[in-house]
């Protein structure tokens, strides 16, 4: 099967950018009313198949959405082909 390994790095962004876009990528709790409610908000991996091997680094059958918001916040980019012979 083949899938796509998506490598991105954030090394030249600030904490601000790199905290919404990690919200924005993988979602977070959202807490309200001094923690009475609780609720998950979806990130953008969330939508498609995937495998987080290391800290930024995806494999994924489906690159497209997770590049344009990579590309959003300015991040350093490299997908590259591989075989696969396990299912995400």
């Amino acid at each position: 099967m083949q899938a796509k390994l998506v490598c991105y790095s954030l090394e030249n962004a600030n904490s601000t950018v790199r905290r919404n876009f990690h919200r924005e990528f993988y979602g977070y709790t959202d807490v309200s009313c001094n923690g009475k409610y609780l609720y998950k908000r979806k990130g953008i991996i969330h939508s498609v198949s995937y495998r987080k091997v290391l800290d930024a680094i995806i494999l994924t059958t489906n690159e497209k959405p997770l590049v344009k918001v990579l590309r959003k916040y300015k991040a350093k980019i490299r997908i590259f082909d591989v075989l696969i012979n396990f299912k995400l």
